[in-house]
Order: structure tokens, then sequence, then C-alpha cells
């Protein structure tokens, strides 16, 4: 039996309704219509996912410079409070405390600055920009792709961004305590 959709098939049909058979021409150009309607429909209903995709990434990507905003302002915090803290003691007690000393061991080469703060996270590199995928790919389905592939790549960034940010701080915090 012959799978609907094919030349067998609709001259079986046309047998049984008693009907002309069609024009083997005129039914590949029919065909060719609906597979190309199908393949617009599915086009623009893939559009459609990739756009809303899209949107929610920028959400998440917002959401993650809060993230890492607030991160930022709590390590100047955590450096506001930890350094006169640190200063303090040593002053007092004339030695610096095992508990609170930060320093690299004598076959390192100290770092310039505080030795009590650490260095908050700085940006990350730019990906490619979304409005230079767009040009290059035309308003396709694979343009939008490749632009939310780059949005994931920048959100991946930032979560590990913040991981380490808020790894430090834990560190610095249970030093502190």
């Amino acid at each position: 039996m012959a799978e609907e959709g094919t030349y067998e098939y609709e001259c079986m049909r046309a047998e049984l309704l008693g009907v002309d058979k069609p024009d083997y021409e005129q039914f590949l150009k029919n065909k060719a219509e609906a597979d190309a309607m199908e393949r617009e429909k599915l086009d623009a209903e893939q559009m459609g996912e990739t756009e809303v995709q899209g949107e929610s990434l920028g959400r998440i990507g917002g959401r993650l410079d809060e993230l890492n905003t607030i991160l930022k302002s709590t390590q100047q915090k955590i450096n506001n409070f930890t350094a006169p803290l640190s200063n303090f003691l040593r002053t007092k007690i004339g030695s610096p405390m095992q508990k609170f000393q930060t320093n690299p061991p004598e076959n390192q080469v100290p770092q310039e600055g505080s030795s009590d703060q650490i260095p908050i996270a700085q940006e990350a590199p730019k990906f490619r920009d979304p409005d230079e995928i767009r040009r290059e790919q035309g308003n396709s389905v694979f343009g939008k792709h490749e632009e939310n592939m780059s949005a994931l790549d920048g959100l991946i960034d930032k979560c590990e961004r913040a991981e380490i940010s808020m790894s430090r701080q834990n560190q610095q915090m249970k030093r502190v305590l």
C-alpha cells in the first residue's frame, strides 16, 4: 500500500473516487508548494520559540548582573570591615595574629596592596555582539540560535564569576570569624 502524500497514493485515491488521475508534473508542483508552506510554518514557530528563549536569557542575564553587583558591594563592605579590624589588632598586639594573617609564605612574592582585601571580580570578556550576528546571519532561525548561544556563553561566565566571588567571600568571612 502506498503512503499518504505520494503520487501512487493520489492515483489510487482518484481511482476509488472515480475521478481522473492527477498529472505527475502538477502533483510535484503542488507537493513542493505544500512542503514550502510547511517549512515556512515550522521556521516561524521556531523563530517565535527562539525569540522567547532570547528574552528569557536577557532576563536571566539582568539578574546575574544584579547578583554580581551585590557581590561586588558585599566584597567592598567586607574589605572595609576587615582591613581596619586587622590593622587595629596588629597595632594593639604588636605582631600579626595567625588567624588574621593572610600574607603568602616566605617563598612567594607578596602582592601589592592590602593582604586582607580580595580583589573584586573584573568584568568578563565581551562575546560576539548580537547585532553583529544578526547582520551576518540575517533574520534566520540559525542566526537567532547563534545569538542565543553567545548569550548563554555570557551567562555561564557571569555564573562562574558569581560562584568564585561567593566562595572567596565565604572563605574571608570564615577567616574573620
